[in-house]
């Protein structure tokens, strides 16, 4: 019975160890892709502050309606930009850490990573 135990021991460690390694492979991948997400959700949330203050996107607003919906905006940019420049600024050790600290789920959430796919010839 002892020999099972341990077989069943060793086959979870080597999947546990499997599975976390090729998750870990796949990390700078991920992250690569989530921070071109995140440029592009930054650069869409500078547009439509932009046009929001401009009185493009909401022409029958006074001012202090507009100023109140750009708030908001103003906060999603603050947020956004912050994230960028912590991943930008990040050297290759730090990287994972700052990305898990600044992670934003909804665009991670769309982030899929091109996962390396293995032939037998």
């Amino acid at each position: 019975m002892n020999w099972i135990l341990a077989k069943l021991d060793s086959l979870a460690s080597a999947l546990f160890a499997a599975s976390f390694g090729l998750a870990a492979s796949q990390l700078l991948e991920f992250i690569q892709q989530y921070r071109q997400r995140l440029g592009g959700h930054l650069a869409e949330a500078q547009l439509a502050f932009r046009a929001t203050i401009e009185n493009t996107t909401y022409r029958g607003l006074d001012a202090t309606a507009r100023q109140a919906l750009a708030v908001p905006q103003q906060d999603r940019i603050t947020d956004l930009a912050g994230a960028s420049n912590a991943l930008s600024d990040a050297n290759a050790w730090v990287l994972p850490w700052k990305f898990f600290w600044h992670i934003d789920f909804s665009i991670a959430g769309a982030t899929v990573p091109s996962l390396v796919v293995l032939e037998l010839a």
